[in-house]
Parts: C-alpha cells; structure tokens; sequence
C-alpha cells in the first residue's frame, strides 16, 4: 500500500494513527523527503476537516484533535509546520468562518476554551481575526454614534469609550493580547464622534451655552486627534456659510452668534487666538459688511439687559479687564511648576470693537446715538444711559467718555432749570453744552412761528438771569411742539373731535402758519418763505400732516381738512402711489434690510416721527437713498402688516 493512500482512507484522527504507526518503519522511513509528505498531506487532511459541516467550535475542537494526533506521530516540528496553514485553509474552505467567529467572540460564555483553541489553531494573530476584532468594535462605534446623533447636547463620550474599551478587553482575551494595546480602535472612536460633534456645531452653537457638554465631548476627541482641527474648521465655515451668513439673518443674531462663537472656540481652544481667528474670520468680516451693524451693537451695550444682546454684551462690560486699546497685551501667569507662560485671554468686546471699526470709531458712534437718546426723551430722566455710562467706563475708560458724562449731566442741569422757571412748565428746553456733543442735525436758517420763536424769548431771558453771563442759542429746527387739533367728525359741523399730536418743530411752525389762513391756503413756496426753508424742505415735511389727514394737497397748495377723512383711505392711495416708486427704484431684499433696521430702531429707542425715523436711516446706514415718499411707503407697508402702529403722528413698534 502506497503512503499516499494512507490518508485517503479516512478522516477519523484514530485511524489514520494506527496507520502510519504500522507502516512508519516499513515505508516512511526509507521516504526520500519524509517531511514534505508528512506536511502536504496533514494540511490535506486539515483541509478536509475545514470544510466539514459542523458549528466553529466543535470544528476547532477537531482540528485540536487532529493536531494531537500528529504530534504523536510526526513530531512537534512538524505539526507547527501543519498548524501554519490552519488559518489558510479554514478561510479557503469555511466561507463563513470570519462571520461565525465575530458571532463566537461576541457571545460565547467560554472564554478560556475559545481562547485556547484559537491560540493552538494559530487564529489569534491572524490579521484576518484581528480586522474583525476591529470590525466588530466599528460597529459598535457606529450603534454609539448613531445613538448620540441628533440634538443630545449632554456628555456622552465617557460611556462611550468606557464601552469601546470594555469591548477590546474582551477581545483581548480571543487574540494576542498586543492587539488591545497597539490597535488604534479607540482612536478611531475618538476620531468619529469628533467629526459627530463637528458636524453639529452650529445647532450645539444655537443652544449655547446649554450645550457646553458637548462641545467638552468635542475638545476631548480634539486632544486625541490633533489631525480633527483641519475638520473642525472647514465644516465649521460651511455651517456657518449656509446657516447664517446671508441677507436673511438678522444683524443682532449675527453679532450674538458671533459672540457665542468666540467662546465657544475659546473653550475648545483655552487661549489659541489663532484657532479663533481662523473660524470666526468669516462671521468677522460678514458682521463687518452689515452696515447696521456698529448701530446694534451700540445699542447691544447701551440698551438694559431686556434685550438679548445686551444680556450677553453687560457682562462684559463688568469684566476688570485692562482699558481698551489697540496693542494686543499678554498676561504672564505662573503654570504650577516654577516657571511663568504668556497666556492671551479671550476678550469679546475688544474683538467687536476692532470689528466695529475700532476704539475710537466705536465711541464716536456711541456719542451720537447716546445725543439721538437724550434729544428725543420726553422728561429729563436719564437713569438707563446713566448706567450704561458708568458701565462703558470700566473698559474704555473715563477720560474718553468725558464727553457723554458732560451731556448727561446736562439733562440734570436742564431739570434744575426747569424747577427754578415753573412759569414755562408747558415750555421744557433741554440745554446742551455746545462743546461736548457732537453736531445737531440743525436747519439752518429756519424760523420759527412767532408763538414759539415768543417763548423762546422768555425763556431766554430767565436763563441770562440765572446764568449771567451766558447766553442760549437755539438750535434752528430742533425740538417738539405738542398741539391740539380739532376737525369736524359731522358734515353739520355738531361734533369735533380734537386730538394731541407731539410734532417736529419744522412741521408744527408749518402747520401753525397754514392754520392762520384757513380756510385758504397756502403753497409750498409760500411756506417755504415764511419760515426760512427751501420749497423742497417744506413740501417733505408737509407730508407728516398729509399722512395724518389733517392737510390735504390739491396743485401745491396745502389747506387744512375741516372734516375727518377715513385714514385707512388715505393711508392706502398713498402706499400704493409710493411702492409703485419703491418697486421701480429698489428691489424688495432692500427694503426688508430698512424695515428690519425701522422696527430695531423703534423697539430700541420707542416712538418716532417719519422725519425723524428718516434721519436715522441716513445716519447709520450710509447707503440709504429713499426719498421721503418711499420711505412712507415702507412704513404704511408695516402699519398694513401689523408690525407698526401709526398714531399722533409717530409710528410705534406694535
């Protein structure tokens, strides 16, 4: 009988020993390449027993078997050549090994058993094994992460590593044990909820600071894997591109995102301005387009904490921080350990202030919008701006606001005045020191009627004798002259109806004057040259009595309406004359950015009239170049729509 034929006659381990004991002096020993023989045709029968129909552990108890068997009768140094090609050959001839492994690692409740039999079988440093090992805590790591997608915004990373590492501890006990220590698993799990939690940065950034747990979640994976910054940073620009940076978002929400953002990188980043400059750039230069946006964020200091940004902005305020400047300043801090650091701290409101067009810039507008305040207040309190002063001076300091503490105090001394002069109490004057506030928005040449240029008078000559030597000098235009009209509401004039209107002192001297000649009239050139104003001036400002049905126009010359007309009526044909010209003139995306800007305006600083609104405009928006009319046509537009209210001559956020 030929050798070959030995291990053809059966599998059965038993059979094949008494075998080659009988014929191994007759015929193997006299074999010319015994060794070679002997390890084909083990691994053939290996090969077999791969391929038979049984579950994975009673096969690998077999091929234990099998390799006893041969050890018996070959020898040690053949059976290790034999074993080498177990892994081969069960993945040649089990096409389901690999699966049926990952589902023995998983839940076999004999660890030592599997273990051993993987480890004689030569499985346990397989590369095959040791990828599902990987594979099988991938999976895991995806289940996690599939869990915490989603608006989770609580710590979740230390369950799931802890999970992750319980998983590759107990693997470690099927394979070599190396592969727990030197495999970059838990890595990849750091890696892959990093890029989770990058890629919800911008709803983590809505929910701030709520969500600050996730965010420390992400600065761990980022300590892990510095390669995730590059991530971060891209995916943080393009959420931010899509999600905020465009025409539909308003300034205050950008300006409070953007402070969110700098904290939030701060917090990812303790001190690395470079990491903040490099995420926060596009919102800076975005926040900086916005033409309204040194306005708000004026307004975002000054207002009381009511307003959201201003909520965000006061505490900054109160940090006692070094003043505001333009040189970058770093802290020398002592690290624990003998040796001192420079360490840049984080400051919100100097990087808004250099967004704004710096220290200077930002003060000079803080002035104006302070004087447009304290003009347009009805009495002489001052409590609020008062606050907000004392506030500003602890970063920018005292000596630069000297200015503005000089005009709020000249509404106390105008209060004292005004105690001391009960006789004018219908007549209030605020007295400004000339040389501390910035330049009115005057008339120059203007007039006014002689009831109240008579008033003025008297009122001048009290304050010389209070004051000598000084004198007053008023400011032509400015001011408010608070009037009763009265029209008839019946067509048998049996009823009138008299109603307070606070007006502009350009338009109460117009209306005064035109009241005089009723029931004529009087034309644009006529008004203009009674009260010192071009004919274009005049005509603008007769449009406040117009929209109020109180004047009406007919070939430039204006009366006064003896009946009460139906204002909705009126206010309809004017806004439909006035936005045929808006729609001709301007596209809608820009009259939303003025309507936006209107209702911040009347929200922040209460009711204002059109003139007065207008101004505004102009001042805060440079590229603002509605005429009066369009202007009008917007506001009607948000009476119409219930965002204002139109009443005495002013409109009102509603």
């Amino acid at each position: 009988m030929l050798v070959s034929d030995v291990f053809n006659i059966s599998c059965d381990p038993n059979d094949i020993s008494t075998i080659v004991r009988v014929c191994q002096g007759e015929v193997i020993a006299d074999c010319r390449g015994v060794a070679g023989w002997k390890i084909e045709h083990g691994t053939e029968a290996l090969r077999r027993e791969c391929a038979s129909d049984c579950d994975l552990l009673t096969k690998l108890q077999r091929i234990r078997s099998l390799l006893n068997t041969f050890e018996l009768s070959f020898g040690t140094t053949i059976v290790n050549k034999i074993r080498t090609s177990i892994p081969e050959c069960l993945l040649q001839q089990c096409p389901n090994f690999l699966s049926e492994l990952k589902d023995r690692l998983l839940h076999v409740s004999d660890t030592d058993q599997l273990s051993r039999l993987l480890n004689i079988s030569k499985l346990s440093d397989h590369p095959a094994v040791l990828s599902t090992c990987d594979d099988i805590v991938k999976e895991l790591i995806s289940i996690k992460l599939s869990e915490a997608e989603g608006e989770h915004f609580e710590r979740l990373l230390p369950d799931v590593i802890v999970s992750i590492t319980a998983t590759v501890n107990k693997l470690s006990k099927f394979v070599d044990h190396s592969w727990g220590h030197s495999t970059k698993i838990v890595q990849y799990a750091y890696t892959e909820f990093g890029k989770m939690r990058a890629n919800e940065l911008f709803s983590t950034l809505v929910k701030y600071p709520s969500s600050e747990p996730a965010l420390l979640d992400l600065r761990d994976c980022l300590v892990q894997d510095s390669d995730l910054y590059s991530y971060l940073v891209e995916s943080a620009k393009d959420q931010l591109q899509k999600r905020l940076l465009h025409p539909g978002a308003g300034t205050e929400d950008v300006i409070q995102l953007y402070i969110d953002v700098m904290k939030i990188v701060d917090l990812l980043f303790p001190g690395q301005h470079r990491a903040i400059n490099s995420i926060t750039g596009s919102i800076q230069s975005y926040a900086r387009q916005r033409k309204d946006g040194p306005a708000i964020f004026i307004l975002g200091l000054i207002n009381d904490e009511q307003s959201q940004l201003a909520s965000v902005l006061h505490p900054e305020l109160r940090e006692k921080r070094a003043e505001l400047c333009d040189i970058e300043v770093d802290h020398i801090v002592e690290d624990g350990k003998g040796t001192h650091k420079s360490v840049r701290h984080l400051d919100v409101l100097k990087k808004l202030v250099q967004t704004f067009g710096g220290r200077d810039a930002v003060l000079g507008l803080y002035r104006s919008v302070l004087a447009e305040r304290l003009l347009a207040k009805d009495t002489f309190e001052a409590d609020t701006d008062l606050v907000a002063l004392e506030l500003l001076k602890i970063r920018f300091g005292e000596a630069a606001l000297q200015n503005c503490e000089v005009m709020i105090k000249d509404l106390a001394e105008s209060k004292r005045f005004a105690a001391k002069t009960a006789q004018h109490e219908k007549f209030t004057t605020l007295i400004t020191s000339s040389h501390y506030w910035p330049r009115l928005p005057t008339t120059p040449g203007f007039e006014p009627h002689p009831v109240i240029a008579m008033r003025q008078e008297l009122v001048g000559k009290d304050y010389a004798t209070l004051k000598n030597p000084r004198q007053l000098a008023w400011q032509p235009g400015m001011g408010t002259v608070t009037l009763n009209i009265s029209v008839f509401t019946k067509p048998d004039r049996s009823t009138k109806e008299t109603m307070e209107v606070t007006a502009p002192m350009i338009q109460a001297t117009l209306i005064l004057y035109l009241v005089e000649v009723q029931p004529g009239g009087l034309s644009g050139d006529e008004l203009a040259a009674k009260c010192g104003l071009t004919k274009s001036k005049a005509t603008s400002s007769m449009t406040y009595w117009t929209l109020m049905s109180v004047v009406r126009e007919e070939n430039g010359t204006y009366f006064c309406n003896e009946f009460k007309s139906d204002p909705q009526q009126h206010h309809e044909g004017d806004t439909e004359h006035a936005t045929t010209s808006v729609a001709e003139a301007e596209d809608e995306e820009v009259n939303e950015k003025i309507s936006e800007f209107i209702t911040m305006i009347l929200h922040n600083l209460g009711p204002e009239d059109t003139v007065s609104i207008e101004n505004k405009l102009r001042q805060f928006m440079p590229d603002y170049n509605k005429t009066q009319p369009q202007l009008v046509a917007i506001l009607n537009k948000l009476v119409t729509t219930d965002q204002l209210t139109f009443q005495g001559g002013k409109y009102s956020k509603a």
